[in-house]
């Protein structure tokens, strides 16, 4: 995997830890594992996985170990077989997640709780989460550069997470009043294309 993190804090801090503005690629099991987080902001990243999970988020039930206090805005999770992210999220209580875009070429979007077949499942799965979420193709560059040239995360954020993108590039961009989900910030190229001569 691209990244593993272990972010566990026993005190209730003034300041948050914060993984933001990231591409992260994995080639086997997990694009980026994260494991029993507490106070964290995950947000602006990009993830993308050729294997099982896009980004797995894993918490223990284990006395004073459980996972709580995370927050997930504004990230692509992509996978390419299975579940673009997983998350046991009723081991992670005051979970917020929202403004993600999930996409996978596997038979489940997602695991949140359970398996989630798309969206719609997703949404109705938790009423408090995702619910202005979305999924497809977010239109990455490759699989090796998660650079965006669809349309899909544009200007569909949710502001007040980064100032800034993976390439210092100012958020929102020039003309926007609203950020780009995932770690790169971008104005989708215009064509207009016309008939000049029959």
């Amino acid at each position: 995997y691209s990244g593993y993190v272990n972010i566990y804090r026993t005190d209730t801090p003034a300041v948050r830890s914060t993984i933001k503005n990231n591409f992260m690629i994995g080639g086997t099991t997990y694009g980026n594992y994260n494991y029993a987080a507490r106070h964290l902001d995950y947000t602006h990243n990009s993830v993308y996985n050729s294997g099982t999970y896009g980004a797995y988020f894993s918490a223990t039930t284990s006395a004073g170990l459980t996972s709580f206090d995370v927050k997930m805005y504004n990230n692509i999770f992509v996978s390419s077989t299975n579940y673009a992210l997983y998350c046991f999220a009723t081991n992670f209580p005051g979970i917020m997640a929202d403004n993600n875009i999930y996409y996978t070429n596997g038979t489940s979007l997602a695991y949140w709780n359970a398996a989630r077949a798309d969206l719609a499942a997703l949404k109705a799965g938790d009423l408090n989460n995702n619910q202005n979420s979305l999924s497809g193709d977010p239109g990455y560059i490759s699989n090796t550069d998660l650079h965006i040239i669809g349309t899909l995360p544009n200007d569909v954020g949710a502001n007040g997470y980064a100032t800034d993108d993976i390439d210092g590039d100012t958020r929102p961009a020039t003309g926007s009043t609203t950020v780009d989900i995932g770690a790169d910030e971008y104005t989708p190229l215009q064509f207009d294309a016309a008939m000049n001569a029959l």
